[in-house]
């Protein structure tokens, strides 16, 4: 088992990653009699019991055109496949619904039971819904907001960032709870399996710059970035970058067509390489 760990040490933090893209198969411990896990051992020991709480707190960004809200979306599905509570939330409202993975599970009536999509228009509103969440009959295990930047500047606001750090604060907050009355409600040695899962994602322009990162990364320290293949419109990377670091611990590139197909990934060594090798649009 020690080759397991160490590989959960290198991917751990790719809990995320696993929700967006469940059909990356990562390499598996072949060294030794006792490592024979399966697949499915294997993924639930590196994506679900050895996740620390930071992979729980992640902050998704990319341009417009880019995905991120099919992949965020996706991140819902894939979590409401394994019977968690989501809540979506979403200052505009869906004229159809966002691009699906290929390969991934599609949001079915039966999986749509499980998000809740939550249409807010401003701050107070979403501010509401979070400061209230103790009130909730039935906490969410997900709550995913997209285009937190958004609610900072509606209604506008002189400071900006104070505002971002409000609305950051809130939602952990909310996770913070949900975490707590789970942990107070379960017996123990479950209770990292039930942390709540918190992902927001912010809109940036093509140079891929994210306004306010240092407060943004206060709060949500895992990062996710999606960024465009140079020489094409329709390529694009979504990196992993724990604990806001500059280097890249999981890559996987896709392409946008009628669906979000897979192209490549690259996780480990292989990415922290790679991750040099491709520019920003």
């Amino acid at each position: 088992m020690g080759a397991l760990f160490a590989l959960c040490g290198t991917f751990k933090m790719a809990a995320p990653m696993a929700k967006i893209f469940p059909s990356v198969q990562f390499p598996l411990p072949t060294n030794g009699s006792d490592e024979k896990d399966s697949e499915y051992e294997f993924r639930n020991a590196v994506f679900m019991i050895q996740s620390p709480l930071k992979s729980r707190r992640c902050l998704l960004t990319g341009k417009h055109g880019s995905g991120k809200t099919s992949l965020l979306f996706q991140c819902a599905v894939s979590c409401a496949l394994d019977g968690q509570k989501v809540v979506f939330i979403s200052h505009r409202r869906f004229q159809s619904m966002p691009l699906s993975v290929h390969g991934a599970p599609s949001p079915d009536p039966l999986l749509m039971k499980h998000i809740h999509i939550l249409y807010y228009q401003d701050r107070p509103s979403l501010l509401q819904y979070l400061a209230g969440i103790h009130s909730v009959p039935s906490p969410p295990d997900v709550i995913l907001v997209d285009d937190i930047d958004f609610y900072a500047t509606h209604p506008k606001t002189q400071d900006t960032g104070s505002t971002t750090a409000l609305l950051c604060a809130y939602l952990i907050d909310a996770g913070a709870f949900i975490d707590t009355h789970r942990a107070n409600n379960q017996t123990r040695g479950r209770e990292n399996d039930q942390r709540c899962q918190l992902i927001a994602s912010v809109t940036t322009p093509s140079s891929g710059e994210v306004a306010l990162e240092h407060v943004y990364q206060s709060f949500l320290p895992t990062f996710l970035r999606i960024s465009g293949v140079q020489g094409t419109n329709e390529v694009y990377q979504l990196s992993l970058h724990p604990n806001g670091t500059s280097q890249a611990t999981c890559i996987i590139t896709y392409e946008i067509r009628d669906s979000i197909r897979l192209l490549d990934y690259h996780v480990g060594d292989a990415a922290l390489g790679l991750s040099q090798d491709f520019t920003q649009e």
